[in-house]
């Protein structure tokens, strides 16, 4: 199940904060033993483009992820997320 898929069950389950920041996603992806469909780790620098693609804020891209997050800087100019209605 592709990791973004997983991340927004988590959310809906309350096993995420409905706003999450890179680093809750890591913590939440090493903690929980998170693995691609091929039971391979996700390396730090793909969590980090998969949330970054995945946003409203890089419709511009030239990526084909969905963009299903939108996203905003926090008090300490960190990049937060949250899911999109649909």
């Amino acid at each position: 199940m592709p990791l973004i898929k997983q991340i927004r069950e988590a959310v809906n389950s309350g096993a995420l904060n409905h706003v999450f920041t890179t680093q809750d996603i890591k913590l939440w992806v090493s903690v929980n033993n998170i693995t691609k469909d091929d039971g391979e780790q996700f390396a730090e620098p793909s969590i980090t483009s998969i949330l970054s693609n995945s946003s409203v804020k890089n419709a511009q891209s030239s990526n084909q992820n969905k963009k299903v997050l939108g996203c905003r800087e926090n008090a300490e100019r960190k990049a937060e997320y949250w899911f999109l209605t649909e």
